[in-house]
């Protein structure tokens, strides 16, 4: 059998980006993606059984780093956004209630409350031009100090 995941991709806006994830951080959402996981045991494994959930997450968010990093497609035939730079250390993925960021190798868990609520999902960002284009975004960036373009 086979669990769909819904990843959400937030890409790291603070200060700090391409270093490490700070609580904090201004997070522009940019796809979310659709990945189906295997919820069965590997053949290979010498005791069969049901595999954890948290492993299904860390497959999932595997498969979503390749796919943020233009290497493939999810599930429903998505690919990154041409206008959206790839995945990152900093970036944070969100499973549900649960939110990781990119290490410099794998994922860091971090607290999940208020990541996943912090914007919109509909919130779009599109690097090309520069502008956000979700009013909420807009709101939060010029909070914090950063320069909206017009």
């Amino acid at each position: 059998m086979r669990t769909q995941f819904h990843v959400r991709t937030l890409i790291n806006h603070g200060e700090g980006r391409f270093d490490k994830y700070q609580p904090g951080d201004l997070l522009i959402p940019a796809l979310t993606l659709i990945l189906d996981v295997d919820d069965e045991a590997r053949p290979d494994r010498l005791v069969p059984s049901s595999r954890s959930f948290d492993s299904m997450c860390h497959e999932a968010l595997d498969r979503a780093w390749a796919v943020g990093n233009r290497m493939g497609r999810d599930d429903a035939q998505q690919e990154w956004p041409r206008d959206v730079r790839s995945l990152s250390v900093g970036d944070v993925l969100i499973i549900g209630e649960n939110a990781w960021a990119v290490a410099g190798f794998g994922f860091e868990a971090i607290a999940g409350d208020g990541v996943a609520r912090s914007l919109g999902p509909d919130a779009v960002l599109n690097s090309r031009d520069g502008i956000y284009r979700d009013p909420a975004v807009a709101v939060e960036m010029a909070k914090r100090g950063v320069e909206v373009p017009a």
